[in-house]
This record gives C-alpha cells, structure tokens and sequence, in this order.
C-alpha cells in the first residue's frame, strides 16, 4: 500500500491532542485522509466503514480505556489485519506496554511525538498492514486450494470405492455361477418334480379363482339386492341364501337384536324344509356361542358342536349340529345382529370366515340403508305436511327456477291452485301477479334478472340468499287487490340449490293499520286545538298566582300546566310519527357538518348530565367527512338518543362517538351509557310505535312510547339503519349508519 494515499484513524479522549495528530500527520503525508473521535466504540465504528491503514490509539479514556477497544479490535476478524499503535506518555511503563502487546497492539508511539519517529512508525505500520493483507489474501487462496484438493480426493475416493464395489460384485456373481453350476444337475434332477407340483398348484389355483369368481359374481348379485329391494328382510333372505350356496350350509338364521327387549331378538329363519320368516322369541343365551360373538364383534365357528360344552347344554330334543357359523352385523362398531350357518358337509374354515364377513358387510349396508330410506320418508312427510298446513303461503322452484311445491295457502292468497302453477318460473309467477298497470315487458325483464341473479350468487356459494321481507301490493286471479309480505329462501341440497318464499297475507293489517292512523291522526289534531287552549289560559293563570291564589290552588295549578305540556308533548309526537310514517314531511336534504351537530347536541345535553352526576363524553374521527341529510331531523333523533341515554343511567357515563367507514361511504354514530340495559326479548319491540318495554325497567312514566319509532323512521327516510346492543345491568349502545349521500 503507498503511504500517498493513506487512511490514519486517531482515537484520543484530549481533542487537543487529536487536533494535534491530525496537523502533523496532513503535514508529513500530503494525501493522508485522517479520522479522530475521542471515543472507542466510535473508533471501532469509523474502522468497520472506512478499513484505516493504522489506528493510533490513546491508552487512557473514560469509557473505555485504550486496552479494551484494542482487544476489540483484535477479535474482529475483519478489523484484525488494521495495525494498532499506543500513544502514551508513559514511554517506560513495563506492564502498560506488555499489556499493550498481550492485546495485540504492533507498536508504541511516545508523547511528545517526534516527526521522524512518527513517519517512521507511519511506513511500518502500511508494511505490516500490506503483510496482514497478504497473508489474509495467501491463507484465502490456501483455504481455496485445500477445499478444490479435498474434493477431487473425495472424488478419486469414491471412484475407487466404486470400482472396488463393482469388483466385489463380479466375484459374488462369480461365486454364485459357481454355486449355480454345481447346483445345475441337482436342478435339473427336482425339474420333473417341480413340474408336477406346478401342474397342481395351478390346478388348485385355476380351482380357487373359480371358486373367487363364483363368490364375486354371488357378492354382486347381493350388492345388487340392496340397490333393488327397499324390504330389508328380502334383501336378508336373497344375502343368507347366496352365503349358505357358497360355503354350502345347510341351513341357518338371520338375527337382529331387540335393544328393548334383549331376550326377545327378530330373526329370518331359513333351512332345507322352513320359509324364510321373522321370528321374535329367540332368547339370547348368555354362554351361547352367538353371545360371545355379539360381544367380541368376532366371526367364530365350530366344527364339533355336539361334543363342544355349547352342544352339552342344548335341550336333548333339540336337532342334532354338526357344526355352526356365527358372524356378526356390525354398524357403527356395535353388533346389530348376526348371521347363523349351520350343519355344512364339510368343516367350516378360512375362507367361509372371509366369504361370511363380506355378507354380513352387504347385510349390515342393506339394513343401514333400510333405515335411512325410513328416516328419510318420515323427513319427506314430516317436510311435506310443514309446507302443505302451514298458515303462511309456501312456494318451492327447482334450480332452474320452476315451481314444484305450492301448498293450500298460497293458493288461498293468490288463487291458483298447485296444478296451475306446477312448472311455471318463479319470475312468470310474481308477474302474471302484479297489478295489471304494473304488467309490462320492463317489469318482467327486472323481475327476471332479480331471480337470475340470486341464482349466480348462489352458485358463488354466497354466504346469505335471505332477502328482506318486502311488503307489495299484488292482483290475484280473481282480481282481488291485496296487500302481501315476502321474503325470498334458498335450499342448498348437494349438488344443486332450490328456491322459494314465504308470502302472508296482510292486507287486513294494513287496512286495520291505515284505520288506526286515521284514527290517531284524527283525534290528535281534534286534540290539539283545544290543548293549545287550555295550555294558553293555563300560563295566563300561572303569570297571576303569585297574588291571587293560595299555595294549594297554585300546586294544583302547577300539576294542571305539567300534565298539559306532556298531553301537549304527546300529540306533537304522535303527529310527526304519523307524518314521517306517511312520508307527508318534506325533508330538507343539504351538506352538513356533522362534527358541529354532534358538538351542538353535547354541549346542550351537559346540563341534564351534570344534575345526575354523570359524566357526558364527546368522541369524533378527525377524517370525518360532511354528509347529506336533513338537519334538524338528524339533530332530533341525536337529543332523544343521548337524552334516553342520560335517563337511563343512574351513575356512571354517556358517550357520544362518530367515525367514517369507507367501505360503505357511511358514517356510524354511536350512543353508549352505562345504565341499566335491556333484556334481548325486549330489543325487537323498543322501535314499535306506542312501545312500552316494562319487563326491563326501560320505559318513563308519561312517555308516548313514540320516541325511538320515530328515531328509526327519520334513520330510514335517510336510507340509514339503526339498531341497538345492550347488556342487562351493563349498557346500552345505540348505533346509528348514515350514507354521505341521498342519491
């Protein structure tokens, strides 16, 4: 390395003596590029990135002293080639410099620094740097040279081993012709013999896979059975009567266990000269043969059954056994049942065991499926009488949308019988329906596409195809007008999905809703003159009480002026529900600023929260955008939800928070206290009109019952949705989503 273009980093805790190093050295090496800190891990720091020719180090720094930073860089195998000097003043200190070397250091350099020593120090230091290079790069090479030696001896290695193997290999098989060859003759005196046996083998192999053959073709004939007779006895029969002609019994039984009745089990007898039946008095003896197989799930046999201690225990009139075979009826790991062969001319052995496990698999599989196809009727039935007695209208389509089921009370609805719509599309069926003004090509092209496209999203394998209910007006055969609810199903079967609806008819309701509005309406508005009145004379008394009246006729005043202002309260809400309900108020829809409202409504309601001593608090998203809604409407619905909230709660807090949600181009609004809740079977009925929920202590005394309907049908002229979360005892959370637009 050319001392013209150095690298010298200097590591001394006096910058003094840095600033100092630093001069003398641009002095002396015109090119030096010099480097100073006053602290060793920083030192080590500028070595890793910069790779000085020498660093020049003091011995004696605060943190870390000049010994430990050396060891450092000594230990770093990247560092450990850079020469490291000590610059001290302590020229005769015999242990600092032995340390010095113990650590690694390669020289010394004595203060006041002398310029020739200096430069002189400088050069050897680029020497042994240069030396470290090149030792590093020589060992590197070394290192390269030995792995490239190393692998092509491991590569001669295993071409000897290989060739040792191979000729290894030649000399076995060079024995074994040896061995073959003096073993040939013997060979050919056993070929005769070993032709003979081979003759025999196959005739008993040719004997046995005709023997396999003939099972196959009987085992088919089973399986077969099964597909073909729904009785179970008569695929039973057809089973017992292939296993006895196999194994070549002479007779037998077929049983099923009574779990009610354990000594009373079924059983479907068959012999030489006996029908095939079912018998229901087989008592279960616990030492029988056919215990011990029901209990172990075993196929047993015995071949001297009279002489065995189960044939000693038979009755002495009881028909002679030379033999029997129990196999057991396995479902779902418990014996069912079991089939008996009996009295075979030959020993039962092996292969009747395999050939009697494979019927009895076909017998249990025939009885499995004779009691799902039982289940499956009940279902059938138990489906079919659902649909056909129930009081609500039911249709059912196939996949491709064509009615299949059509029950008394649709009919009774819409006037057509089953017979007049069986086949029909779902959608010619909600046309030939509407209206007669409303029957156009246009409508029937929608209400087409609306069915095609719950057909699509089911073939996605949407998660939900349950429509909304939707109330709409129809024309039935007889061209009765009526009011109807529907709500649109999906069935999903395997393999394919059927589709249908619910339909009520409702038009009395809502003549009986229509009157009660009327009603209502009618009596508000009688009411609400002569409350304005009686309100009016009320206040015109109250302004003279003071004088005139007594402190007992001026309470009963002030219980007349209350009670009028509630009435008063009550009739105002009933005629704006009504109103909202009948769409007869005109919203005025502009771009507000929802973060203002909200602080509008909280810093209204602070005052009724501080008089309970509960906390009231305030939450708004800062990315909260304006929306399009009508602001007073929206400003009402937030003073009764936060107001229910204040009166609701007895201690504890009121939260008010609102956030943005992208996905939906919404703004979600949410009320939470921390009083008394409300139970779940309450919730559904907290938005009807004229709603009191007394069972869970939600209600005030006075109240319309008219607040949150009205809550939700503002909600709803915005195209919003409102529902609530509540914890009995816990809270309540009203949520309220908003779109940013009215489109």
């Amino acid at each position: 390395m050319d001392t013209k273009f150095l690298k010298i980093l200097v590591i001394d805790d006096n910058p003094s003596n840095l600033l100092s190093i630093k001069a003398l050295i641009n002095d002396l090496f015109l090119y030096a590029e010099v480097f100073t800190t006053t602290d060793g891990m920083e030192g080590i720091r500028i070595a890793k990135e910069e790779d000085p020719t020498a660093i020049f180090l003091d011995i004696f720094m605060p943190k870390m002293n000049g010994f430990e930073v050396c060891q450092k860089i000594k230990e770093d195998e990247q560092l450990s080639i850079i020469p490291v000097v000590f610059v001290t003043a302590l020229e005769t200190d015999r242990e600092a410099r032995i340390k010095a070397l113990q650590v690694g250091a390669e020289g010394f350099l004595a203060k006041p620094i002398d310029e020739l020593e200096l430069v002189a120090k400088v050069k050897s230091m680029v020497k042994i740097k240069n030396a470290n290079q090149y030792h590093r790069a020589e060992k590197e090479r070394l290192n390269i040279l030995v792995q490239e030696r190393t692998q092509e001896l491991e590569i001669e290695l295993e071409k000897r081993r290989k060739a040792e193997n191979t000729l290894l290999g030649l000399n076995i098989q060079l024995q074994q012709n040896q061995t073959a060859m003096l073993n040939l003759m013997d060979d050919m005196q056993n070929e005769i013999e070993n032709r003979k046996r081979l003759e025999s083998e196959l005739e008993s192999s040719l004997k046995n896979e005709k023997r396999q053959t003939f099972e196959l073709e009987l085992l088919l004939e089973g399986a077969k059975s099964i597909l073909q007779d729904r009785e179970f006895n008569l695929t039973a029969k057809k089973n017992f009567d292939l296993l006895k002609k196999i194994t070549g019994a002479a007779s037998g039984y077929v049983v099923l266990l009574n779990n009610q009745n354990p000594s009373k089990d079924l059983a479907y007898f068959k012999s030489d000269n006996m029908p095939f039946d079912i018998k229901n008095n087989i008592p279960l003896n616990p030492d029988s043969l056919k215990s011990v197989v029901l209990n172990t799930n075993k196929i047993i046999y015995e071949n001297d059954f009279m002489h065995s201690h189960l044939g000693k225990s038979l009755p002495k009139d009881h028909v002679a056994l030379r033999n029997a075979l129990y196999s057991p009826l396995i479902m779902e790991g418990k014996s069912v049942g079991l089939i008996c062969l009996i009295n075979k001319a030959e020993d039962f052995n092996e292969n009747d065991v395999r050939t009697a496990e494979a019927f009895s698999n076909l017998t249990t599989l025939a009885l499995d499926n004779w009691k799902s196809r039982e289940k499956l009727a009940d279902s059938e039935e138990l489906f079919r009488s659902t649909i056909l007695q129930s009081n609500d209208g039911i249709v059912i389509a196939d996949s491709e949308f064509r009615i299949i089921e059509w029950n008394i009370a649709q009919t009774q609805i819409f006037g057509y019988t089953a017979d007049e719509m069986q086949g029909k599309t779902l959608w010619e069926f909600q046309y030939i329906n509407l209206p007669e003004e409303l029957r156009t090509e246009e409508n029937f092209l929608q209400i087409k596409h609306k069915w095609l496209t719950i057909m699509d999203e089911s073939v996605e394998n949407k998660e939900s195809l349950l429509s909304v209910i939707k109330e709409i007006e129809i024309q039935t055969k007889h061209n009765l007008r009526k009011t109807i609810q529907v709500s649109s199903f999906a069935i999903r079967l395997p393999g394919k999905t059927l589709y249908g609806s619910f339909t009520r008819d409702i038009t009395d309701q809502k003549y009986t809703e229509r009157m009660k509005d009327s009603f209502i309406n009618m009596v508000s508005h009688e009411l609400r003159t002569p409350l304005a009145s009686i309100k009016g004379s009320i206040d015109l008394l109250m302004q003279l009480q003071e004088t005139n009246f007594t402190k007992e006729q001026s309470l009963i005043l002030d219980i007349c002026k209350k009670n009028t202002d509630r009435l008063c309260t009550f009739v105002n809400h009933v005629l704006d529900f009504q109103k909202l309900k009948n769409k007869s108020i005109d919203l005025n829809i502009a771009k507000i600023n929802l973060r203002k409202l909200l602080k509008d409504v909280y810093s209204l309601m602070l005052v009724p929260a501080k008089e309970k001593n509960i906390q009231l608090e305030l939450d708004i998203k800062q990315n909260l955008p304006k929306i399009e809604c009508d602001h007073d409407s929206i400003y009402r619905l937030m003073i009764n939800l936060v107001s229910n909230g204040i009166s609701f709660t007895e201690k504890g807090s009121v939260s008010i928070s609102c956030k943005y949600i992208s996905a939906i181009q919404a703004v979600e609004i949410c009320v939470s206290d921390t009083g008394i809740g409300i139970q779940q079977d309450d919730i559904k009925k907290l938005f009807a009109s004229f709603s009191q929920i007394t069972s869970s202590n939600y209600s005030r005394p006075g109240s319309s019952g008219l607040g949150l309907a009205i809550s939700k049908e503002i909600v709803e002229r915005h195209h919003g949705k409102i529902w609530v979360e509540s914890t009995i005892n816990e809270g309540t959370s009203f949520f309220v989503v908003l779109p940013l637009t009215q489109g």
